[in-house]
């Protein structure tokens, strides 16, 4: 945190960072919740394209197409999962404390699939964009402590890393690939670090003007 996030925040009670940080929670659930909504009805028309292709006969041609399907059933399993936690858990969660873990469990599968996602690519397209474009989908829709979003980041990268090898065939490309990697998953965290310092001094901001009120309304008294 700069300077002046950190005062604010340290200026805080702990009744009002325990408020702050339990906003932060609802708001990464609500987003996870939007978040697997979206993902299900996208990935609709995709399945019925993976079938399509089955059809066809693309995947006697290339291995690809069928590992492809197979991650996009590993991820509606994923999705299924997370859904039956959100409708039947989600109040005994928020009471437990346990609503933030949730969100992270969610965003770390999410952050390792679609690295092994853009890595099986590379058998058809040799694209990456599915991985580089949740490295910072997941900085605007979640919000996490450094150190948790360190892990996530640096386990995903590795992961990327170990398996784009015995998808790309082409030692060149694939050294691009993975320096790109490297790049795109440090401007990632950095961005993260941004998005979550500006969540925390817009809550803290709003808390402090509020408790302001709250003193000079008794002042009037």
């Amino acid at each position: 945190m700069e300077p002046t996030i950190l005062n604010q925040f340290k200026s805080l009670d702990n009744k009002d960072k325990s408020a702050l940080f339990s906003k932060i929670h609802d708001s990464n659930f609500s987003n996870l919740k939007i978040g697997i909504i979206v993902l299900t009805i996208i990935h609709i028309p995709i399945l019925v394209l993976d079938f399509l292709k089955y059809n066809q006969g693309d995947w006697n041609t290339n291995l690809g197409h069928k590992y492809i399907f197979q991650m996009h059933l590993l991820l509606y399993a994923l999705l299924f999962i997370y859904s039956f936690f959100c409708i039947f858990f989600s109040q005994k969660l928020s009471k437990l404390n346990l609503i933030n873990l949730f969100c992270y469990s969610a965003a770390f599968f999410l952050q390792v699939w679609c690295a092994v996602f853009s890595a099986i690519d590379q058998m058809l397209f040799g694209d990456t964009s599915i991985f580089i474009i949740s490295l910072f989908c997941m900085t605007v829709l979640f919000k996490f402590a450094s150190s948790l979003e360190f892990i996530k980041l640096i386990f995903a990268e590795l992961i990327f890393l170990f398996t784009v090898p015995f998808f790309q065939a082409v030692p060149d490309r694939t050294e691009g690939i993975m320096v790109n990697s490297v790049v795109a998953v440090i401007l990632a965290f950095i961005a993260s670090r941004v998005s979550y310092s500006f969540k925390i001094r817009e809550l803290a901001s709003h808390r402090i003007i509020l408790r302001q009120k709250e003193e000079w309304d008794d002042a009037e008294f």
